[in-house]
């Protein structure tokens, strides 16, 4: 009796062996067929293979950590270049499945070359969804492509200027400025988003501070047009518009000072400011100033206005 079962113990031990030994030797022959089909660019049989391979060597414990381990390298590398595949063929929706689970394999590595090459592709894809979402005039949809493109990419420098445009669109002008001064600060100088960030903000308040002009707001105006020159520093019509603001607002220090910035900067009707001028000088009852500025007001619509304080009001000599 004791010699029958120290036969079954034998057999049982043998036959463990024998499945360990072919585990071992499936875990092997699955991580080669995931390399050959890596080689043939069959990425998505390759990535089913790595993971098999790494299901089996979590079975074997710890004679299969070494395998686990490189299947897992490998993994990463499939799932990348797999989703690549997708977002070469326009299959937007899997690559960013793919480009998504290669980082998370990535980080499980350490590869954080790959990990970040994934979260490019993953920021740029969702950018074009956003900038799609935009033109359809979509704008909560495109801001939640923007803000997840931005979620595994913060500099990512087109996303937080589509965000910039969106809330310009939403006439929210605190968030449009927030967002596009971190696009300038991010490209720095010569980098074109940053230039078309720095243009459109600069425009944006400039209309803005046109408007409350026409609406009679001239502090909201001077404001507005304030803001514009910090991105638009040399455009002679926002100056002049201030100097419009600054006169209504009867400060006229600041009327001559934003007056002649436009004739500086070669406004297109030097009259109009020299007529600003003029009243600012008149406010701050310098007669001989102000004769002598209306008396530059030689074209445009202030021709006969400028005439008149000259004769009738201030008897210029």
């Amino acid at each position: 009796m004791n010699k029958l079962k120290a036969i079954l113990m034998l057999v049982l031990v043998n036959l463990t062996v024998l499945a360990f030994t072919q585990s071992v030797n499936e875990a092997g022959d699955m991580f080669n067929q995931a390399i050959q089909n890596s080689k043939e660019a069959n990425y998505e049989a390759a990535v089913d293979a790595y993971l098999k391979t790494i299901k089996i060597c979590d079975q074997l414990g710890d004679e299969g950590t070494d395998l686990k381990i490189k299947a897992e390298q490998q993994l990463a590398t499939s799932y990348y270049n797999l989703a690549k595949s997708q977002y070469t063929e326009k299959n937007y929706t899997e690559a960013l499945k793919s480009f998504d689970k290669a980082a998370n394999a990535a980080i499980t590595v350490g590869n954080d070359k790959t990990r970040d090459a994934s979260y490019t592709y993953i920021a740029g894809i969702n950018t074009s969804y956003g900038n799609s979402y935009y033109k359809k005039e979509e704008y909560e949809k495109a801001i939640e492509k923007f803000n997840k493109a931005l979620q595994v990419k913060p500099d990512y420098i087109k996303a937080v200027y589509g965000l910039g445009i969106v809330y310009k669109k939403q006439d929210d002008l605190d968030k449009m400025k927030e967002a596009m001064d971190k696009a300038i600060a991010m490209g720095g100088e010569g980098d074109k988003t940053a230039a078309k960030a720095k243009s459109v903000t600069g425009t944006a308040f400039f209309n803005a501070g046109a408007t409350a002009l026409q609406e009679e707001a001239n502090q909201k105006a001077y404001d507005y047009l304030a803001t514009s020159t910090q991105y638009k520093e040399s455009d002679p019509k926002t100056y002049y518009y201030m100097a419009v603001a600054s006169n209504n607002l009867s400060k006229w220090n600041d009327a001559i000072t934003a007056a002649n910035k436009a004739i500086e900067l070669g406004c297109e009707e030097p009259s109009d400011a020299h007529f600003m001028i003029g009243q600012a000088f008149e406010g701050k009852s310098d007669k001989t100033s102000a004769c002598k500025a209306y008396k530059k007001v030689t074209a445009g619509d202030n021709v006969e206005a400028a005439k008149y304080q000259i004769s009738q009001v201030l008897k210029c000599n």
